[in-house]
């Protein structure tokens, strides 16, 4: 066998994380007041949030985005997407892998764990979580 993989696949819709900073959600709020249309207001806000998340390149950029307060189900594990994959995603990968894994030593050995995120549309983020230590180690396309 020449390996295996077990991969846990999350969306975080850009709607969801906090890409605005305060000059801009002064804008937004005066748009807010002068657009009648709220359709218009979410287009513009949108588009602002799709531009930030484009500069944001690094691991680190990605890792550090917080969560929009509205946000209640992210929120409950933290306020970074770094956050989220390390209390939630880790943990759920952890508990399919013990769960639904023959108790072969060469299956096991072979396993490789992953979390794939699809961060605002924009960013792929690939973790690789070690099983043994738990350590994950980070990927952005």
């Amino acid at each position: 066998m020449n390996g295996s993989a077990l991969i846990e696949f999350k969306v975080l819709k850009i709607d969801f994380l906090k890409l605005l900073t305060e000059e801009e959600k002064q804008a937004v709020q005066h748009f807010k007041q002068n657009i009648y249309e709220p359709n218009q207001l979410f287009k513009k806000e949108r588009e602002l949030k799709m531009l930030n998340m484009e500069l944001k390149q690094s691991k680190e950029d990605i890792l550090n985005i917080c969560f929009e307060e509205k946000d209640k189900y992210h929120k409950k594990f933290g306020n970074t997407i770094r956050d989220f994959i390390e209390r939630e995603c880790v943990e759920q990968l952890f508990n399919y892998y013990s769960q639904g894994i023959p108790e072969t030593k060469e299956f096991q050995f072979t396993m490789n764990l992953y979390v794939v995120i699809l961060v605002g549309g924009r960013r792929l983020l690939v973790a690789e979580v070690d099983k043994t230590t738990k350590n994950i180690t980070y990927t952005i396309f």
